[in-house]
């Protein structure tokens, strides 16, 4: 168990490789605008390292930031832009009265949640395939619904390390030194399962 091919190694070296791949994350997301094009190369990073398990995550994500810095900045720009009308819209919305107001709380919400649910997808999908953006926009929506449980599960895990940091003040650290990158690889595994059915 303890061998340098063994299983414990593999998930200790994996999991070191998402600690680096974290901090890697967070130096080019710097700029902010770059989140997009940072986060589609750590999902990038991340696959490769759990398909193939070679070269550097730095080398792969280095690679996929390069080649998708465009349509990838221009998705997460897009992004920004409708989670601030949604988020204007739910605002809005509540402080209606009557039938009216809860009717357009409902209809937000839910447009809000199906924009979590491509939002999620979105980077994933972006490091996985070439397409045109509305063609990535459309795939991310529709993997999102049909693959729900999974969907579902991602989300899960982001609350709980949301959770974890705002009430768990003993192993807050924990979460900052290691639970994005911990989130790339779990959710990594979700998304090659998934892709597999498209390619």
């Amino acid at each position: 168990m303890f061998e340098y091919d063994g299983r414990l190694f593999r998930i200790l070296s994996f999991f070191a490789d998402m600690i680096i791949l974290q901090l890697i994350w967070v130096v080019f997301s710097i700029p902010l605008f770059t989140i997009g094009a940072s986060t589609t190369a750590a999902y990038y990073a991340a696959m490769k390292k759990l398909e193939y398990g070679q070269d550097t995550v730095w080398s792969n994500f280095w690679k996929a930031f390069r080649s998708n810095f465009g349509q990838s900045t221009k998705l997460w720009l897009m992004a920004v832009a409708a989670g601030g009308v949604l988020a204007g819209d739910l605002v809005f919305s509540r402080q209606m009265h009557g039938m009216l107001g809860t009717g357009m709380m409902v209809f937000f919400t839910v447009f809000a949640l199906l924009y979590l649910f491509t939002l999620i997808y979105l980077f994933p999908v972006q490091s996985r395939f070439e397409n045109t953006m509305i063609r990535t926009l459309k795939n991310a929506f529709l993997m999102s619904i049909a693959n729900i449980p999974y969907t579902i599960l991602a989300i899960a895990l982001a609350a709980f390390l949301v959770w974890v940091g705002f009430w768990q003040p003993r192993i807050l650290i924990v979460v900052i030194l290691c639970g994005i990158g911990l989130y790339f690889g779990i959710t990594s595994v979700f998304f090659l399962k998934i892709f597999k059915k498209y390619q």
